[in-house]
């Protein structure tokens, strides 16, 4: 236990670290870090750390897969409890397949199954069959990890980084995040509850709160949200998805790509983090092509529909870098606060960033007033 106290200690001392260089801090951002550090040794080794936290798919996965390893046939109310858990409920809404998935849990787990698996696996087998099976051959590690991830105050840390770029109070007019472990594939999915994959949260331990952070400022900011995504008229639709996704994005990767993808972080070094870096690196040429597109928007009427389009295909990754490059022109020029103030607004994300460009030691490029006109006019449009 020791040791995940210092852990924590030294994550949140970090994180002050990180204020003091990159943000311009004020009292406010840094009292809730040392009340934070205080509770470090008392959040260690809590089974309640994380209440928001569920666990029945992973339990009921362990228990259908133990009898499975003794080629014992579950019982079909087992197998109806695992996938009437909110994790996998939330993952067939997106086409999980729980039939497939059914089918390859058998194979990977089943010892009277071993030569056929080892036929599929010589042949090529779907990433699925080949996911379980690794998690078959780690699940000491996993149960561990899954012990873990109850105990160690995950959700304090991510917390922490979250609200940063968050008003004050808003993290406790709401209910934390609800986050669900299952097994699936290497990855997770954003929505409520979060639903994360054993194995991908164990591989990325070190980190795991930041992630858990990323979503859970989507989870917030879409809360106090200002309008309805999915009430665009058609036609406006590419260009309010262009400023919705930039300012959600941009927020949400300095909780965690700020960390993982920067300095001594631990992916710093990998091509998806070089990638990052080189989209960050040219996102003022990618806004100079931005303020264009807008202008004809602004110019030409018949085309609307069609810039719209190529506004949105312009950007890469989604917006994400666009979006943290943006984000950091104003905190170099205001500190994170002030990023804060209208958080259910992503129009007024682009205002605070043209005035941060503006400023004479700020090298950026910014939207031209006939740009920010067609933003405003869809402002006044959508946000009630």
């Amino acid at each position: 236990m020791q040791a995940e106290t210092n852990k924590c200690v030294r994550s949140i001392y970090k994180e002050i670290v990180r204020n003091f260089r990159e943000m311009r801090p004020r009292a406010e951002y840094l009292y809730p870090l040392l009340i934070l550090l205080l509770a470090c040794g008392q959040e260690y080794g809590r089974r309640d750390a994380n209440p928001n936290f569920d666990f029945t798919a992973l339990d009921l996965f362990w228990e259908i897969t133990g009898q499975l390893q003794k080629n014992v046939d579950p019982d079909e109310a087992l197998w109806d409890s695992l996938f009437n858990t909110a994790a996998y409920q939330s993952l067939a809404e997106v086409g999980f397949s729980t039939a497939d998935f059914r089918g390859n849990v058998n194979l990977a787990f089943r010892t009277d199954q071993a030569e056929l698996l080892n036929q599929l696996l010589k042949t090529g087998s779907d990433g699925q069959l080949r996911h379980l099976v690794q998690v078959r051959n780690r699940q000491a590690e996993l149960r561990k990890h899954q012990s873990w991830v109850s105990s160690a105050p995950v959700m304090l840390e991510a917390r922490r980084a979250v609200r940063l770029y968050l008003p004050d109070q808003i993290m406790a007019n709401y209910p934390p995040l609800p986050v669900a472990f299952a097994i699936f594939e290497r990855s997770l999915l954003e929505g409520e509850p979060m639903v994360i994959d054993l194995l991908y949260s164990s591989e990325q331990e070190q980190e795991l709160s930041y992630i858990i952070g990323h979503t859970a400022h989507h989870y917030y900011r879409n809360k106090v949200l200002l309008f309805d995504p999915d009430a665009i008229d058609p036609a406006d639709e590419d260009i309010v998805w262009v400023v919705n996704q930039i300012h959600s994005e941009g927020l949400a990767d300095r909780v965690d790509l700020r960390v993982i993808y920067f300095g001594e972080g631990s992916q710093s070094k990998s091509p998806a983090a070089q990638r990052y870096r080189q989209n960050i690196e040219a996102a003022p040429a990618i806004i100079v092509e931005m303020d264009r597109l807008l202008i004809r928007i602004a110019e030409r009427a018949d085309n609307y529909q069609q810039s719209g389009q190529e506004l949105r295909a312009l950007l890469p990754m989604d917006g994400h870098a666009i979006g943290y490059y943006m984000a950091s022109v104003i905190i170099k020029a205001f500190a994170s606060g002030e990023l804060n103030t209208r958080i259910g607004n992503p129009f007024a994300f682009f205002r605070l960033y043209n005035i941060a460009a503006a400023m004479h030691d700020i090298d950026a490029p910014a939207f031209s007033g006939k740009a920010m006109a067609v933003l405003v006019r869809l402002e006044h449009k959508y946000i009630k």
